[in-house]
């Protein structure tokens, strides 16, 4: 019973979590270390691992610093162990690198989850980055191990790596290895690790770093000393650095933990009071700025203090964000400070903690503001403020903090029923999760108190919750009777109010389904229409309304199309699922869910006997499966293997049911896993193959519980059987079947037996028994309202039919008569495949590519580079990755060249559309060979080339000519790289060699107009070549211009005197004179 409400604002996204940390000052860029990542930067998980201290996060912000590529940041802390909270950050993340992902995170951002299957989310963040995310990206996400054991969140990261898009790349920073798949990553190459021994700093590293940090010199052996006895591990080690440069050396010894308290201890003696009464105080806080201190420490010169702390590098990390800077201490070291604090009067910690709280509360950060109070000892006016806020924890996905509040409350002294909202949604959340038990006994501890305080919403939605789990549990008449009273209790409430009126809806739908299985069946579809009725009228005033008031309408036509189904109107059942769809489509409603939903549909199709419709919408349901990664889609492709082995096209149902296993093995899914067993133990009995028949059946029968002596086991051997043409064999499995009806049995496993049964003691020469177990079947089948799931039976057995129609009038037994004709192929065509658009790529001038007809925008490139290294492929032909990296990045490490060649490439892959066109081959990329393309570089080269081939100068002049047309401009001129600058050149001479032999040619023919037309560009090129001004003197005076000739003269000699400060040549001036 979905209830989409939209959240409010009092769990607000915590911006410092998800921006990427300001760099320290004095911190030692660890070369080796970064060029390690830059190496594994193409693999699509990057992992680095070691315990606390080892400068992980360090190496993550220099790494962001440089990275090729838009870069995110999640730094995760304790509380986001819930899934739905873990992927609101992960969004989060993302939304400060693409702010206009903004609209398709909305619902996610209020709290609403598009699905609760971790598989099925990953897919749909999958499919919202792959569309979105424009650029090259790396997403670093820090302190991974904090959520690391927490299985929804691992099975939800296990997906989304599975099938994370192409352009988004994770580097994780985690204390454990644990919640990483790396063994499949790892065995497919798309992981990197860096370890503790990588992140140990040697000796080398620990004297670069005293020096940039402390300006210090170690002494090689001083250090050396060192790093062995702290066994690289940073954090201890600089500690040790400062006592030293403060003139203690300290005896270095005893366990990591034992040290780090050690030496911690040793840098506050010789800290100020002040300062270190300072750090103490704010180790209560995971982060904090300066209006918190100065409020809550009560301390003015919070924000100097702060400066100091930062200078003094005491271990801080500093996040800038548009309020200003906020700071967090390193984990250990937060640690050390709190240990110390307990050791503080309590009064005065208890008063940091209750100032601390009412800050968080008036601020909206309840889960904080929480945290406080119950520090402060204040569990009453926690349980207060938990109460409060229970809602909107509810509707935000924080189930997990709803059950450590409720944990919290339930000892020394038990204070839940101070509680009574926060024991109702938990309870709520316990039921959706189908710990019906648990969260009985809640409703039961909250009921008392919620009847008290006289609320009737609040009570309603009480009693609806303890209704559904009695539905759920199948007690009925219970389900029923307390959907009755929150109906009453709603009733109570003002006409108009939007909220009564769905949850109205809502106990009046869990009545129709309770008192429908209760066998008053009438009643509860008129109901059931009744509710479908009030929620179409039911208007909306918000967006947010009308989808919400169209999701809970899809699921009430989704349980009453179920209801018809079940009472045989196929027709009706059809529409309402057919309006499921519609509205799903109309309202864009979850795209998780939509799969199942078309699912539903052409599972109906089926059964209507519209093969064809049936088919289409379950390709369709496939393809949105796929999309959003839903689990459905083993479902869907058992849907589809059915109607391809009853159509007798072996392959594609063999292929089709294969997939189906492997994706319900990856799923974990036994319902769908065995459905798919079941498919292919009928693929095999059919062509003959008992072995392989019967082991799928095993199979099928292990997953869903049932033995081989179970009447479910005996009608698949006996189906199985008959399809193997053994009829005695099957015979003996079908017949104790008839009788006593078993209640685990369908009805159309039912009808199936008695119809295989019949025409088996046909064959034996019986008369009268096969004819009442016929007549048994044909009622079966007509109260059902179907005939098509029978489709393999009427083909196999159509003689025994038209036998029997011979005895026996039924309209059922002529459907089957009429179903035993052969299959026809459906008829759908396969899809078309779409040819690559030609591209058109001009060198000349401004470099500029087009697909077809559209011209790809500079955007579209994200930076000059991309567009850069098409034209350089494009250019030089097949290239080596070594080319590249000298034409590109020459002074870049090897690791640095790969880390950026990747991310280029793929904004060049994006750019174009297709990351087919850009290909590799034995190291060299190319563009690829089906790919239809016209460069002008290389065309004006191939004329030249054909022109220099040729002895007839009529050819030559015509294929020159129409190479300097293709010279728009200088190859590539808004670009400039070295190569382009030595192309460029290249190309300008080419032109100038091929204009000059136009010049010439067209001189001796004395073409003066023609002539003149390529001095033109010739002069263009080369505005202070004398022969070609002479030649354009020449050509004026031959036409009849002389006084034009001789003021052209005048001005090209004011120009040349003016800008280079020398005369024209004398031959210039001799023939001006000639002109008289």
């Amino acid at each position: 019973m979905a209830n989409r409400t939209p959240a409010s604002e009092e769990f607000p996204l915590l911006l410092t979590k998800i921006q990427v940390p300001r760099r320290p000052p004095g911190v030692l860029r660890r070369a080796r270390l970064v060029e390690r990542l830059h190496q594994n930067l193409h693999r699509r998980l990057t992992f680095v691992t070691a315990p606390a201290g080892f400068g992980k996060t360090t190496l993550l912000v220099d790494f962001a610093a440089e990275a090729p590529a838009r870069v995110g940041w999640y730094h995760i802390t304790a509380e986001d162990r819930d899934l739905r909270r873990f992927v609101r950050y992960l969004a989060g993340a993302f939304l400060q690198v693409f702010p206009q992902m903004r609209e398709v995170f909305a619902d996610l951002l209020e709290g609403v989850l598009p699905a609760q299957n971790p598989v099925a989310l990953a897919g749909w963040l999958n499919n919202l980055l792959a569309e979105h995310v424009d650029d090259f990206t790396l997403l670093v996400i820090d302190d991974y191990h904090l959520v690391g054991e927490q299985q929804e969140v691992v099975d939800f990261v296990e997906a989304w790596l599975e099938h994370l898009p192409d352009q988004v790349r994770l580097l994780i920073a985690s204390r454990s290895v644990y919640g990483i798949p790396t063994t499949r990553l790892y065995l497919r190459n798309e992981l990197g690790l860096i370890g503790p021994e990588d992140l140990r700093f040697t000796a080398e590293e620990l004297r670069a770093l005293a020096r940039l940090a402390y300006d210090v010199d170690l002494p090689l052996d001083y250090a050396t000393d060192l790093a062995a006895r702290t066994d690289g591990w940073i954090i201890a080690m600089l500690l040790a650095i400062r006592l030293r440069t403060e003139g203690n050396i300290p005896l270095i010894h005893g366990e990591r933990e034992e040290l780090y308290a050690f030496l911690a201890e040793e840098v506050l003696r010789h800290l100020p009071a002040y300062l270190v009464d300072f750090l103490l105080k704010t180790s209560l806080f995971d982060e904090f700025d300066a209006p918190l201190c100065q409020e809550v420490l009560q301390e003015p010169k919070a924000a100097a203090y702060l400066r100091e702390v930062e200078n003094r590098n005491l271990f801080v990390t500093r996040v800038d964000t548009r309020e200003g800077a906020v700071y967090r201490y390193h984990q250990l070291f937060a640690d050390f400070l709190q240990s110390r604090l307990q050791a503080e009067a309590r009064e005065g910690r208890v008063a940091l903690h209750a100032r601390a709280a009412r800050w968080f509360w008036e601020r909206g950060d309840v889960e904080r503001a929480v945290a406080h109070r119950l520090a402060a000892g204040d569990r009453e006016g926690a349980a207060e403020w938990m109460d409060a806020a229970a809602r909107e924890a509810f509707l935000n996905g924080h189930l997990e903090l709803l059950a450590q509040w409720v944990a919290t409350l339930e000892k020394p002294v038990d204070l839940r029923p101070r509680a009574p909202r926060l024991l109702l949604y938990h309870a709520k959340a316990l039921g959706n999760q189908q710990r019906f038990a648990d969260s009985d006994a809640l409703l039961a501890l909250a009921r008392p108190v919620l009847e008290q305080q006289h609320d009737d919403l609040l009570w309603a939605n009480l009693l609806e919750a303890q209704g559904l789990n009695a539905y759920m549990q199948r007690d009925y008449a219970r389900a029923a009777q307390l959907a009755r009273s929150a109906s009453e209790a709603l009733s109570k409430l003002g006409e108009g109010l939007w909220e009564k009126a769905l949850r109205f809806a809502q106990s009046r739908r869990v009545e129709a389904l309770a008192i429908y299985y209760l066998g008053q069946r009438r009643e509860a579809l008129k109901k059931l229409e009744g509710v479908v009725h009030d929620l179409r009228a039911l208007g909306g005033e918000t967006a947010r309304e009308r989808q919400e008031k169209a999701y809970n309408l899809a699921m009430v036509l989704q349980d009453l199309g179920v209801l018809y189904f079940q009472e045989g109107r196929l027709g009706d059942a059809l529409r309402a699922f057919s309006e499921v769809r519609d509205l799903w489509r109309e309202h864009h409603l979850n795209p998780v869910e939509f799969p199942a939903v078309l699912n539903n549909l052409a599972f109906l199709y089926h059964r209507s006997g519209q093969q064809e419709m049936a088919l289409r919408t379950y390709l369709e349901a496939a393809d949105a499966a796929r999309k959003q990664g839903s689990p459905n889609l083993a479902a869907v492709l058992s849907g589809i293997g059915e109607i391809y082995y009853e159509e007798e096209r072996w392959e594609e149902a063999h292929k089709t049911f294969q997939e189906a296993l492997a994706v319900a093995r990856q799923s974990q899914s036994a319902d769908f896993l065995a459905a798919a067993h079941r498919g292919m133990a009928k693929l095999w009995a059919a062509r003959g193959q008992f072995a392989m028949a019967f082991e799928h059946l095993r199979q099928a029968a292990v997953l869903l519980g049932r033995s081989e002596e179970s009447a479910w086991y005996a009608a698949w051997k006996g189906r199985l059987y008959w399809l193997l043409g053994d009829d005695k064999a099957a015979l003996a499995a079908l017949l104790p079947l008839l009788e006593p009806r078993d209640e685990s049995l369908l009805q159309e496993d039912e009808a199936r037996i008695l119809l295989l049964t019949a025409a088996l003691l046909a064959d034996q020469g019986e008369t009268e028994r096969p004819l009442r177990l016929l007549q048994r079947a044909l009622e079966m089948v007509a109260h059902l309202g179907y005939v098509h799931f029978l489709r393999v039976e009427a083909r196999r057995l159509q003689a025994f039919f038209r036998q029997m129609s011979a005895r026996l009038s039924h309209p059922v037994l002529e459907e089957l008569v009429r179903l035993g004709q052969p299959p026809l192929a459906l008829a759908l065509e396969a899809p078309q495949q779409v040819a690559w658009p030609p591209l058109v790529a001009h060198g000349f001038g401004v470099g500029e590519v087009w697909l077809g007809e559209a011209r790809i925008s500079r955007a579209a490139w994200r930076a000059m580079g991309a567009r850069a290294l098409f034209f350089f492929i494009l250019d030089r032909g097949p290239v080596r990755k070594e080319e590249i990296a000298l034409a590109f990045w020459p002074d870049f490490s090897l690791a640095k060249v790969n880390s950026n060649l990747h991310a280029t490439l793929w904004r060049v892959r994006r750019a174009l559309g297709d990351k087919h066109f850009i290909q590799v081959e034995e190291g060299r990329y190319r563009l690829h060979p089906n790919l239809q393309v016209r460069y002008d570089v290389a065309t004006f080269e191939q004329l030249l080339q054909e022109a220099a081939r040729l002895t007839e100068v009529e050819k030559q002049r015509g294929l020159l000519a129409e190479a300097v047309r293709l010279y728009r401009g200088d190859f590539l001129e808004d670009m400039d790289f070295p190569w382009v600058s030595d192309r460029r050149y290249e190309l300008q001479r080419r032109y100038g060699e091929a204009l000059a032999w136009l010049i010439e040619d067209a001189m001796r023919r004395r073409a003066w107009r023609e002539a003149l037309t390529w001095l033109e560009p010739a002069l263009a090129t080369e505005p202070y070549n004398d022969r070609w001004h002479l030649y354009r003197l020449q050509c004026l005076a031959a036409m009849g211009k002389p006084s034009r000739a001789r003021a052209y003269y005048r001005d090209y000699r004011r120009r040349l005197k003016k800008e280079l400060g020398v005369e024209p040549d004398e031959a210039l001036q001799r023939f001006v004179e000639s002109l008289g």
